[in-house]
């Protein structure tokens, strides 16, 4: 069974709309943090610290005003850029490689 409805232009734009808006509400939202959490979320890293990498630049942030806030993804980027293998690591990670 097939049914349509004959809607006014104002009536099939409101249920665009409509529509859109449900969509959009129903992906997931971005988390921002704010400083502590940041820190928190960095190692427990203090809040000078992570001050001073955000004004050499080193990690990327959202300011509004004096309130500044921080993607999960920017951050665990930067943790991944200064990731230090030791030695003995990468030597495991050569030695599996040429095994397999």
């Amino acid at each position: 069974m097939n049914l349509q409805l004959l809607l006014s232009p104002e009536q099939a734009d409101l249920i665009a709309r409509f529509t859109q808006a449900v969509e959009l509400s129903q992906q997931p939202q971005k988390k921002w943090l704010n400083e502590d959490q940041a820190a928190e979320y960095l190692g427990a890293v203090s809040k000078w610290t992570l001050q001073k990498w955000r004004k050499e630049g080193k990690i990327p942030y959202v300011a509004v005003g004096e309130i500044f806030r921080y993607d999960p993804d920017d951050l665990d980027k930067f943790m991944n850029k200064n990731k230090v293998v030791s030695f003995n690591e990468a030597e495991t990670k050569i030695r599996r490689k040429k095994a397999a």
